[in-house]
């Protein structure tokens, strides 16, 4: 919703990796790049299979540094064992980043199971489904990949992802109605 401030405001004095990744974010967001990178290189080091790694890595790809993010985004998979959603989630965005990157449709496979094994653990979950469907959006399962964001919209109606994902749906068969999720999206 665009209030990053508020995200500062309430996690300031955490020190946890998923705290600092979600504070990283809003810097991110904010496109303060070398204030989040700062934050998030001590905790990715200490704890490189955790969520700070992962948002390092996908902002040095972000940044152009592709080797860099790379390794970063390497190093998160050797978490021992995703028993969580959390967990298969930040693997599945990892190895989908590293397929991105790669265009290895094995790496694709790979990030559709850890997606699917956190869609197991948490069905209804709207960032798992969100990023699932963009997933299947980018490999061309439009039904998959609308199956999804209306899962993700189910539950969250102002999923940005999902409504991202929906309005990119529509764009070729209703582009009245993509615009409006696009509006939506941007509120």
């Amino acid at each position: 919703e665009g209030r990053y401030d508020e995200v500062e405001q309430i996690l300031g004095a955490q020190n946890d990796p998923r705290s600092i990744a979600l504070r990283a974010r809003a810097h991110i967001e904010r496109g303060r790049y070398a204030e989040a990178e700062k934050l998030l290189a001590g905790p990715a080091k200490a704890q490189p299979t955790s969520d700070a790694p992962l948002e390092l890595g996908l902002l040095q790809l972000t940044l152009g540094r592709r080797d860099e993010g790379r390794r970063t985004l390497e190093r998160v998979l050797d978490l021992p064992e995703a028993g969580s959603a959390a967990d298969n989630l930040r693997l599945a965005r990892a190895v989908y980043a590293l397929a991105l990157l790669t265009s290895d449709v094995d790496l694709y496979h790979e990030a559709n199971g850890f997606f699917r094994n956190a869609n197991r653990v948490a069905a209804d979950d709207p960032i798992v489904n969100a990023e699932w469907g963009w997933l299947f959006l980018d490999k061309a399962e439009v039904g998959d990949a609308q199956k999804s964001f209306e899962v993700a919209l189910k539950s969250d109606s102002q999923n940005v992802l999902a409504l991202l994902g929906s309005a990119r749906l529509l764009l070729d068969q209703n582009p009245p109605q993509a615009k409006a999720a696009l509006d939506q999206a941007l509120k």
